[in-house]
């Protein structure tokens, strides 16, 4: 693909990528960045879709845990999908990188040799009807919207495993940082709404918006250490609970199939909403409701830290910047850096390799984060929102006041 201009993103001036590839991956790619989209310019990450680094290459280097192997020679860590004994496959290969996904600076490039294609209309139907199901056979033979499922898994991936820790350590040499929020505004301020997984924000997101069109970011945005808060509108997760609260959904997700594909995927989504979920491509925030107002940046006016528990009942109560600073850095180091879906070898495996200490590497970066948090959040009010574990959502509006209807 020498000489290709590929497609280009710019993020907020701190990163660029560009993507190599014209297949369906790289489509469902290229909507989780287009808000980014740029002229071409010399990226600071190149993907690669559907190649290796050249025509006679072969995986080589240090075996580092059971899937990754680290050529010093090259700056070259090759992710395999799988434990292998012996010499691996060119199949086993999940990613190929050149240069430190890690570094403040400098190029990387990550090979997707290996990409997953859609199921054919004709092999789904044979499947459906082998397994009796008449209304996914109907709807494979209406265009079979769920033939993407596997292609939707491996942009979800390359998402967490390479384009969002690049994003990570990449931003805050530029003072920047992402934030695992979403964020919304009314007006000239930003509200951050923070928390783990499961804890309401895209729930929350989606209801700002459907009422008041204004919107940053669903569960990432980025912050500056000057105050500011600043765009990141992906993909939007949705699950069972977002199409009975926001029965609206169904038909943004149905659209363009016609009346009786319509009708059919509907069904499906009523009936088997996570399978069905899982197999579709994500939307973006514009594309689930009209007229989405994107601003550039906004001031950070509050943070909301949420939290479920084993409580009596919900409270809020505010604390000082220095503990919300605090609870946005560890929450984002658990996304990025821990959690059991990330691939820490991955991302640590030049260290291990040359036996350097990846450990205070990786702290020297979150004190990085940390400050930047310290600095975003200096002149915001910041509370901790208490919720119980069964209480709904939409109870958080009640302790929210950007959440408040309009009067």
């Amino acid at each position: 693909m020498s000489g290709n201009t590929g497609r280009n993103y710019d993020v907020h001036g701190a990163a660029t990528i560009r993507i190599l590839g014209n297949d369906p991956v790289s489509n469902l790619l290229d909507r989780t960045l287009g808000y980014f989209k740029s002229s071409p310019k010399e990226p600071d990450l190149t993907l690669v879709l559907g190649e290796y680094p050249g025509k006679d290459w072969r995986p080589e280097g240090t075996l580092v845990g059971d899937r990754f192997l680290y050529d010093r020679s090259s700056e070259t860590t090759t992710v395999l999908d799988r434990r292998v004994e012996g010499e691996p496959r060119m199949s086993h290969i999940e990613y190929v990188v050149t240069g430190d996904l890690r570094a403040a600076g400098g190029r990387v490039s990550v090979y997707v040799p290996n990409l997953r294609r859609p199921v054919t209309p004709a092999s789904s139907l044979r499947a459906e009807l082998g397994r009796r199901h008449l209304r996914r056979a109907l709807l494979a033979a209406a265009g079979n919207p769920l033939s993407l499922r596997q292609v939707v898994r491996q942009a979800e991936d390359i998402t967490e495993a390479v384009i969002e820790p690049f994003l990570y350590y990449r931003l805050p040499s530029k003072g920047l940082s992402l934030a695992h929020a979403t964020a919304f505004s009314s007006g000239a301020d930003a509200t951050l709404y923070a928390g783990t997984a499961n804890i309401g924000k895209s729930t929350l997101a989606l209801g700002f918006v459907r009422e008041k069109r204004v919107f940053l970011g669903d569960t990432l945005v980025v912050l500056s250490e000057r105050g500011d808060v600043l765009p990141y509108p992906g993909l939007v997760k949705l699950h069972g609970g977002h199409l009975a609260q926001f029965p609206e959904l169904g038909g943004r997700l149905a659209k363009g199939l016609g009346r009786i594909g319509s009708s059919l995927l509907k069904g499906e989504l009523s009936d088997h909403p996570k399978e069905v979920l899982d197999s579709l491509p994500q939307l973006q925030m514009a594309q689930l409701f009209e007229e989405v107002i994107i601003p550039k940046r906004c001031m950070l006016g509050s943070v909301f830290l949420a939290k479920r528990g084993t409580f009596s009942g919900p409270a809020r109560w505010e604390v000082d910047n220095e503990s919300a600073a605090r609870s946005l850095t560890v929450d984002l180091v658990w996304e990025v850096e821990a959690a059991p879906w990330r691939n820490g070898q991955f991302m640590h495996s030049s260290d291990a390799s040359e036996g350097s200490d990846f450990l205070s590497r990786s702290a020297e970066h979150q004190a990085r984060i940390m400050d930047i948090m310290r600095r975003s959040v200096s002149k915001a009010k910041c509370y901790v929102l208490q919720l119980p574990l069964k209480a709904p959502v939409a109870l958080a509006k009640d302790f929210v006041p950007e959440l408040q209807p309009s009067k």
